[in-house]
Formats: C-alpha cells, structure tokens, sequence
C-alpha cells in the first residue's frame, strides 16, 4: 500500500513517485487563458528516464517524465506545494484568488472541472491515489453500488478498495 499523500504515481512513466521531493505537478497556463493539462510526474533527477550518468549540464538537456517540456505557457511547481495545508492553499488559488486581489470574481482559473478535481483528489484525499488505480474493478464488482456521491471519496472507503483490490 502507497503512504497516503506520500507517494504518487508519475503520469508519464507510471512508476513510484517515493516523496512529494521528487515530484511536479505541471500543466498549461497562459496568460489571461484557463490551466489545462495537469500531470503529476517525477522531477528530472528522479526520473527513471535520465540517466544518472549524463551531467544536467549537457545540451539538450533531459527531460525526464516531463509532458510540456517543448510547450509555450508551461508551468511547473514542485509536489510538495501541492500537498498538506500549503497544498490546500495552492490549489484554492486555482477556484479563486480571494478578494484582495480580485475583488470582482471572474470564476475559476481552470479549463475543466473534472480534470482539476482529479488533481485535487490526488494529492488531498488519503489513499486516492492508489484505489483510483482500482476503480474500474470495484465498480465492475459492484462496490460502490447504492452510494452517494461523497461516500465513494471518503478516506476509509478508499483504504477499503485499496485493501480489497490490490
């Protein structure tokens, strides 16, 4: 069983992320455009795609697990500041900066709800992370049958697939 909120799967490679240390969170974001195309994926010196005997020096540089490396308007920011209370913090900046510094809302600064849920999930919800990868198998089975819409996310049931699926 992964250490909830403590490791993560890359996006790219779909191998263990071991530490929010060693992982990104990317996506798109132009200026004034919404963000788009979140991934979690290994920051280059984890990645197992680089090869530790390569200098970071050398031209063109490793990308690693990167998907947005060669895109215009990419951003990136370390895991670590997506998760625990700062995490809370980062991903609310997201829905909404606050009034001081936009007093009039213009809504949420993302492309689609569900992608950036999604992300949320991962990286707030204890055990997320590893029973999303059994979803598919537990609804087959019928687990999630006769439950509410937030029933399905709450952290024990979540260990609970993780626990019956693995």
């Amino acid at each position: 069983m992964l250490k909830p909120l403590e490791e993560f799967y890359c996006d790219t490679c779909d191998q263990l992320i071991n530490s929010p240390s060693e992982g990104m969170v990317e996506w798109i974001e132009a200026t004034g455009e919404p963000a788009h195309s979140f991934n979690i994926v290994h920051h280059v010196p984890h990645s197992p795609r680089v090869d530790p005997n390569v200098p970071r020096s050398v031209e063109p540089r490793p990308q690693g697990c990167y998907q947005h490396h060669d895109k215009s308007h990419r951003s990136d920011v370390g895991l670590s500041n997506f998760t625990g209370e700062k995490g809370l913090v980062m991903l609310l900046h997201f829905i909404d900066i606050g009034p001081y510094h936009a007093p009039n809302y213009d809504g949420v600064s993302f492309e689609n709800g569900r992608e950036f849920t999604e992300l949320f999930r991962r990286v707030q919800l204890p055990y997320y992370e590893e029973a999303r990868r059994h979803w598919d198998k537990a609804k087959r089975d019928g687990f999630f049958d006769g439950s509410n819409e937030m029933w399905i996310y709450q952290p024990d049931v979540l260990k609970d697939v993780v626990k019956r699926y693995t």
